[in-house]
């Protein structure tokens, strides 16, 4: 058997930042005619994007089935908008100690920054899988891809070139894992899973590798069909909250709990 998808994106991501700095420790406003500042940051990034996937199973026996598929990456043509805004307060314009009249000074241009398109690609899959059947009581299947993830890109290459090679620097191709398993009794089915997603970044300090187990549960009325599904994993992970000046890490785990409850409906 084979198949083939062909897939058309469409990005529509907005992305609002606030920083607020404060300092109230009498030692440090003595002079400084600055204590309080708020810089606003707001990016609107839209365009579209095309991707295609490939897949083939082999049934090389009876019970036995084996698959092999193709994710190739997203091209995606990308606009980038940008609107900024800054206030600051404080003690006067200048470090004159007699001068205790408290100013705000705010400068809004109310103006969008427009920035040249650009092109971006995503990392490819490849997925390797077998499956294998116990008549109509249940199955094990298992699946192993390799995503590559050094192949995400932006061009120009001219205006790119500092973050193409952090990307070269600092990412790799990753292997994913993952195990299931379904039985059949009567009108119940019980489902079981594993996955494990080997971390992107060179560096695993960065980002480590994902863990998750997955549990499920189903019954079959007939015409209509109940699941319920539940997944619990984690991923821990090294934030760097600014590029400069305070860039010290905070080391955090993610933990991811997911509940569905699918209702099908066979006409």
């Amino acid at each position: 058997m084979l198949g083939i998808n062909l897939n058309f994106h469409f990005v529509d991501y907005r992305q609002s930042t606030s920083f607020f700095e404060a300092n109230s420790n009498p030692r440090y406003t003595i002079g400084s005619t600055v204590d309080r500042v708020r810089f606003n940051n707001d990016l609107y990034t839209y365009g579209n994007g095309f991707s295609v996937q490939l897949g083939a199973i082999f049934k090389v026996h009876k019970n036995a089935r084996l698959g092999l598929a193709y994710q190739s990456p997203t091209w995606f043509r990308l606009n980038d908008e940008l609107r900024q805004y800054i206030a600051t307060s404080g003690f006067g314009l200048n470090a004159d100690a007699n001068n205790s009249q408290y100013n705000s000074v705010v400068v809004d241009p109310n103006v969008t920054m427009i920035f040249e398109p650009y092109r971006l690609r995503t990392a490819d899959r490849v997925t390797a899988s077998g499956v294998f059947l116990f008549g109509k009581r249940g199955l094990i299947s298992a699946d192993i891809s390799q995503q590559f993830y050094q192949g995400n890109t932006f061009t120009p290459q001219r205006d790119f070139s500092a973050e193409n090679a952090t990307i070269d620097n600092q990412l790799q191709a990753a292997t994913e894992i993952r195990l299931g398993t379904e039985y059949k009794y009567k009108q119940w089915s019980l489902r079981g899973g594993y996955r494990w997603s080997e971390s992107p970044y060179k560096n695993h300090y960065t980002m480590g590798n994902l863990t998750t187990y997955s549990g499920g549960l189903g019954y079959n009325f007939g015409d209509t069909r109940l699941d319920v599904s539940y997944s619990h994993g984690w991923r821990n992970f090294n934030q760097q909250m600014f590029n400069r000046g305070l860039t010290d890490t905070a080391r955090s785990r993610a933990v991811f709990d997911n509940i569905s409850v699918t209702l099908l409906f066979e006409l």
